[in-house]
């Protein structure tokens, strides 16, 4: 059965070659086997920083321990990273997954996000018992067709092997984040998420998915909504950060 599989791949390749998602040639075979980019598209992603904020992955630019916004505020996480600065390819990417419905860019983007997650905060006291994703109105996600969240926080606990969950209800249908500033994205999300059954994540450490940081008003809203609910800790992660 091995050498019929071998010859099965071989021969589904030969008829139909992989395709960077990114500029939709063919990609070489030199390309990393493990990133679905051709090389030269490879070469213009690039992950954050090593030096970033431990609580949102932005960039640290002061001897601060943390960056301006986090070091401002009181986060209801423990740690936070994101894989990618929005400003670039990673961008452009999640916006035709999000608006385009171009679901090749969820392995690539989750990968990152794991291996972000790996090199910040990957020793054992901060690995998590589930992987949540940040939900989507029933409305939008009737609209969309799919909640890009969702499809992350799946390969993500894949990657991690850790399991994941819906474990958040957005009861109500927000307006659009991205159209709002600081003070009303904070007003826009009050008793935004839900936790329809508790007992699932009662005392454990959750991971909470989303595609983009921006000022974290989504984020803290709904790690608020699971801490409320009894989960022990909690801890963001993101595609890009804004």
């Amino acid at each position: 059965m091995g050498i019929l599989r071998s010859i099965a791949h071989a021969l589904d390749a030969f008829l139909a070659p992989p395709l960077c998602p990114a500029c939709r040639e063919e990609r070489a075979a030199s390309s990393h086997p493990a990133s679905p980019l051709c090389s030269r598209c490879a070469q213009t992603l690039h992950p954050l920083p090593e030096e970033s904020c431990p609580l949102c992955g932005a960039p640290l630019n002061t001897a601060l321990e943390l960056c301006q916004d986090c070091a401002s505020c009181i986060r209801p996480w423990i740690a936070g990273t994101c894989a990618y600065p929005y400003a670039g390819p990673a961008g452009a990417w999640i916006r035709a997954l999000k608006y385009g419905g171009e679901t090749a860019f969820v392995p690539l983007l989750s990968h990152g996000m794991a291996e972000a997650w790996r090199r910040h905060h990957g020793e054992a006291p901060l690995f998590p018992d589930l992987v949540v994703p940040i939900p989507l109105h029933w409305r939008r996600l009737r609209q969309r067709g799919f909640n890009q969240a969702a499809l992350l926080a799946a390969q993500v606990s894949r990657e991690l092997g850790v399991p994941w969950g819906e474990a958040l209800r957005r009861p109500h249908s927000t307006a659009h984040q991205a159209r709002l500033k600081g003070t009303g994205r904070r007003r826009n999300l009050r008793q935004a998420f839900q936790v329809p059954r508790p007992r699932e994540i009662q005392g454990k450490f959750i991971l909470v998915v989303d595609d983009v940081l921006t000022t974290g008003s989504t984020l803290e809203a709904a790690c608020r909504a699971l801490l409320e609910a009894g989960a022990a800790q909690t801890a963001i992660l993101a595609a890009a950060r804004a």
